[in-house]
């Protein structure tokens, strides 16, 4: 099962079936999923989106996957629950010092508010979607070496030039705000450089 939408945590923002958060994440099942329609429950306090998949495929066994190291989720008990409907949401009714139940809001209720239509998608729908995750995440990871491994190899090369002339300068920073401005910029050919330093 899955629960895509603008949360992170797979569920829907918005207090009313009809709310924007809502309505945007079912309309991601709709486009990613080929018209899914998958069960909305009502938490108490905001919505899950269950989604039954076909899944056909053991992404370590793709090719295309196997390339990409991701650690495991660390699952707790609390986020694999899936609420039961005529169930409460404790955050939503009032105790005494006693404990005793004193007030249980009616919006604390679970409830099905669109059942499941029977539809299973395919989970290869996704993967397009989550290997560019994947390559946006190791881009990420590749560019960040590579700044940190800039700005030691540039301090250290100032460095060694401050002892034959004292820079004027705070080598640290210089280097830090050139690697952040420098952008699509190409390095200066020898011929240029020798004429800028004649």
């Amino acid at each position: 099962m899955i629960a895509p939408g603008p949360a992170s945590n797979g569920k829907a923002r918005g207090t009313t079936p009809d709310s924007p958060g809502t309505l945007h994440t079912l309309k991601n099942f709709k486009d990613k999923l080929h018209d899914a329609n998958p069960t909305v429950l009502w938490l108490g306090g905001g919505y899950h989106l269950l989604q039954p998949l076909h899944a056909n495929v053991i992404l370590e066994m793709e090719s295309i996957f196997a390339k990409f190291y991701e650690p495991p989720i660390i699952l707790s008990f609390g986020n694999c629950m899936v609420r039961i409907p005529g169930s409460y949401n404790a955050k939503n009714i009032q105790f005494d010092d006693n404990g005793q139940n004193v007030n249980i809001l009616p919006k604390s209720e679970f409830k099905i508010v669109q059942p499941w239509n029977g539809y299973k998608p395919n989970i290869r729908w996704l993967l397009h979607d989550y290997w560019m995750y994947l390559i946006r995440k190791k881009n990420n990871e590749v560019l960040k070496i590579t700044s940190v491994r800039s700005i030691r190899f540039n301090k250290r090369w100032l460095d060694r030039c401050s002892h034959l002339k004292r820079l004027n300068f705070n080598a640290e920073l210089n280097v830090k705000y050139a690697l952040k401005t420098v952008r699509n910029f190409r390095p200066i050919g020898q011929d240029q450089l020798r004429m800028e330093n004649d």
